[in-house]
């Protein structure tokens, strides 16, 4: 009887350590639980917790327009332990998981603001500058001796893997990046609320390296949030004229040697946007209270007239539905008002549109 006494209370124990050592990770559908001792290891490193200070947005976060933000914030931390989290849910190998949850960690200050003010977007019209950075810079914040102690290298955290199907699909396919982004934004945007985010992720199944609809009505709620922010965020003009806009104070704050390039890689969004409000440049000064009122500082015109000229990635997605009798189809097959406002969204990324704005001289 003492002999039982003694081993249910080293069980109860372990039970304990065990629930202890589970990170709960809070994302806008639930909560989830993190248990490999790798992931916990990562979520707690300098490259990670440093994400707590990178927008998602970049610079429009910090700005408003007629008193109001003009974006709400959405940190890549959440962002990433939210890839993280579909990746789990779609049974991902670890190192999968470990991929996901870094895949954005080399992100610049004010993120994709790096693609236009190192001029990435004429290099690599499809990547972004951080992708082409993302194992030198891992190495860079010393993450090595952290996955080598789980048998991992770096090459391994390469989100574009081939066999990383749950973490990474080319577009209009699902993956967890663009499920996890599409659904957050669309939450704090406020045109979705948790629970319906939450009938998003559990109506979605990982079957056959594929994301897959268990039900069209959430798979057509979530599609169209891919569209509406496609002409009216991550395309919007607005949002153009503002990168060009502060990249400019970016560029006279290099020339001033307000910062370097290594304190814009690996620094955060306040830190330097902090250095640009102490400067006395009249051209940094003048160029942020523009930003401050983007809306005034720039005309729509056709692609091609403008002093700048967008042609916007259409980041509008076309999911896979299960129907009742076991048979998939793209949403667009089985819904034509859907597919109507795809075919609509894509046209109006391919005909662009062009911006004149009161910044030009600076060009």
């Amino acid at each position: 009887m003492h002999t039982i006494r003694i081993l249910l209370l080293v069980f109860s124990i372990l039970n304990i350590q065990d629930i202890l050592t589970k990170q709960l990770i809070q994302t806008v559908w639930g909560t989830e639980e993190m248990e490999h001792p790798l992931l916990e290891e990562l979520l707690t490193s300098h490259v990670m917790q440093r994400l707590k200070k990178i927008d998602q947005s970049g610079p429009t976060r910090y700005f408003k327009n007629n008193g109001k933000d003009l974006v709400p914030s959405f940190l890549r931390y959440d962002h990433s332990i939210g890839v993280w989290a579909l990746t789990k849910k779609a049974g991902a190998s670890i190192p999968e998981q470990a991929a996901a949850l870094a895949h954005d960690a080399s992100h610049t200050a004010f993120s994709h603001l790096a693609d236009i003010l190192f001029n990435h977007n004429e290099i690599d019209k499809n990547g972004s500058y951080q992708d082409s950075i993302h194992l030198w810079f891992l190495e860079k914040m010393e993450i090595t001796p952290i996955i080598s102690r789980y048998g991992l290298t770096l090459e391994q955290l390469e989100p574009d893997l081939s066999e990383y199907t749950a973490l990474e699909q080319p577009s209009p396919s699902l993956c967890a990046d663009r499920i996890q982004y599409i659904i957050h934004t669309g939450v704090i945007f406020n045109l979705i609320t948790e629970a319906d985010a939450r009938t998003i992720v559990e109506s979605l199944i990982f079957e056959n390296k594929t994301w897959i609809f268990t039900d069209k009505n959430p798979a057509k709620q979530f599609a169209l949030l891919s569209l509406y922010f496609t002409k009216h965020l991550w395309g919007a003009p607005y949002n153009h004229a503002f990168y060009q806009c502060f990249s400019i104070a970016l560029r006279e704050a290099f020339k001033n040697n307000l910062f370097t390039k290594e304190d814009f890689l690996f620094g955060t969004d306040q830190d330097i946007l902090d250095l640009l409000l102490k400067s006395n440049s009249p051209t940094i000064i003048e160029i942020l209270a523009k930003c401050s009122d983007i809306y005034s500082h720039f005309t729509i015109v056709p692609y091609g007239d403008g002093t700048y000229n967008f042609k916007p990635k259409c980041r509008g997605v076309d999911p896979l539905v299960k129907n009742d009798d076991g048979t998939i189809q793209k949403l667009t097959e089985i819904d034509s008002d859907y597919k109507k406002e795809f075919e609509s969204t894509k046209k109006w990324c391919q005909e662009g549109y062009g911006l004149v704005t009161t910044f030009d001289t600076y060009k």
